[in-house]
């Protein structure tokens, strides 16, 4: 191979291909790059030679390792895969970065060995608002204002919890209300358990490894300068992009594609089915039909609750289920978290109209969970009606009407910190502990303007 006429970047280059830069070399590696044409010049030819002589190993050609990376990397995600030149290939060249990050030489080249991870590389927790824990899979506890050490799992509970895991490449992980995420022990990878995350993805420094998202149902890469939201519910997977485009896999290695700014993809039922439509804008009116799915596609019906057919109507009754803020059993309706769409828009004069029959009277609750127009924000907080459902006095099951505009729900613990608008993403109703037979048939928002 031909040298340069600098050997400390020879010597930097031969550390970085084998593998064991430390990270200060990463840095001063970074640096001269950064700083230095020729350098850069130097480092391409260096990379091209580097490729050539790898090409001509004996048993292994370009063809197929480009196949072997194409059919195996995604299923390879969960494993070590320790080794990251996106980065550095910047400098390179369009053309060569995607010809040489296209082609798994670590497979063969080095050896299968996993590097103790720097205390400089761990992610910190900051922005803690509410109930935060960070635990080890043993359960030890950590302090939640600090570095998270790898293999730990952060969880936030309850209305307004809410924290951000800062990367020291500048990525950084909202974690909204009751969501959990655990990051792999190496440090590489961040595992959605349930909820949802706001991901702003920095390139990775030099010689480090580009964080991978995943979820039960997908593995996310390429997201390199891309702002993503991940929603996880017991039976589906969303991945919204608002900037930049990420490539979605099975964990199997089934490719659900590219998913590009503005799209939203959907998974459900394991990757058998899946839809990819635009975000849209966040309506400031809103009246589903309670006799069809909640959500149009494959989201679906209510979290908890189900309808019911009631001679010439559809209502939606609750189920007794186990709320995961009350720790106890209750009689809900419960939409799914719709983090990245959101159902309405409120403004404080924003009219909320409900149409419901009970047989008994009780304390209830009309809930919102509302969040910023700003998706990448962690910052939630709550919009509650609290009140007594009640059956008609004059008419024998006949029906009620609860109209409350949005500011009058702003009476709660767990009120938005925030103005609107404020963002719709969970429906709730409620009675406790009491079943009062509620039936709901109608429940819409209307915008201030259109107040009748």
């Amino acid at each position: 191979m031909t040298a340069p006429s600098d050997p400390r970047l020879a010597e930097l280059f031969g550390r970085y291909w084998d593998n064991v830069l430390t990270p200060a070399e990463a840095e001063e590696l970074d640096r001269q790059l950064a700083a230095d044409p020729e350098a850069r010049e130097w480092f391409r030819l260096l990379v091209l030679q580097a490729v050539a002589v790898a090409d001509r190993a004996p048993g292994r050609n370009s063809r197929e390792l480009e196949t072997t990376t194409e059919t195996g990397s995604a299923s390879r995600v969960l494993g070590a895969r320790r080794w990251s030149r996106r980065r550095v290939l910047q400098y390179t060249g369009g053309a060569l970065a995607a010809g040489v990050t296209g082609i798994a030489l670590g497979r063969w080249v080095w050896p299968d060995r996993t590097p103790p991870i720097a205390p400089e590389r761990y992610a910190r927790l900051g922005s803690v608002r509410g109930d935060i824990t960070v635990r080890s899979a043993d359960g030890t506890s950590y302090p939640t204002d600090g570095p998270v050490p790898p293999g730990s799992t952060v969880t936030a509970s309850g209305p307004s919890a809410s924290a951000v895991l800062f990367y020291p490449d500048g990525t950084n992980i909202a974690v909204t209300q009751d969501s959990a995420v655990t990051l792999s022990a190496d440090g590489t990878q961040l595992q959605l358990n349930r909820g949802v995350i706001a991901a702003d993805v920095r390139p990775p420094l030099v010689g480090r490894v580009p964080l991978t998202l995943l979820t039960t149902e997908t593995v996310l890469t390429g997201a390199s300068g891309a702002i993503v939201t991940l929603s996880q519910t017991a039976t589906v997977t969303e991945v919204g992009v608002q900037r930049g485009a990420v490539k979605v896999f099975a964990p199997t290695g089934k490719a659900f594609g590219e998913v590009r700014g503005g799209e939203l993809l959907t998974v459900q039922g394991d990757g058998d089915q899946i839809q990819k439509q635009p975000i849209r804008d966040t309506p400031d009116k809103y009246a589903p039909d309670l006799a069809r799915p909640l959500v149009v596609g494959l989201r679906g019906d209510w979290a908890v609750g189900h309808r019911q057919s009631m001679n010439a109507q559809t209502v939606v009754v609750p189920d007794f289920w186990h709320d995961p803020y009350y720790q106890r059993k209750m009689y809900q309706i419960r939409s799914d978290n719709q983090w990245t769409h959101g159902y309405f828009r409120l403004q404080s004069d924003s009219l909320i109209r409900v149409r419901y029959r009970a047989e008994r009277p009780g304390p209830g609750q009309v809930c919102f969970c509302v969040r910023t127009p700003d998706v990448r924000s962690p910052t939630t907080g709550m919009l509650e009606w609290n009140g007594t459902y009640a059956p008609s006095l004059t008419t024998p099951g006949g029906w009620q009407t609860i109209e409350v505009r949005a500011d009058a729900m702003l009476n709660n613990k767990h009120a938005p910190k925030f103005g609107p608008p404020w963002i719709g993403f969970l429906i709730i109703f409620n009675t406790y502990e009491s079943d009062l037979r509620l039936q709901v048939s109608e429940f819409r928002v209307s915008p201030p303007e259109t107040h009748t």
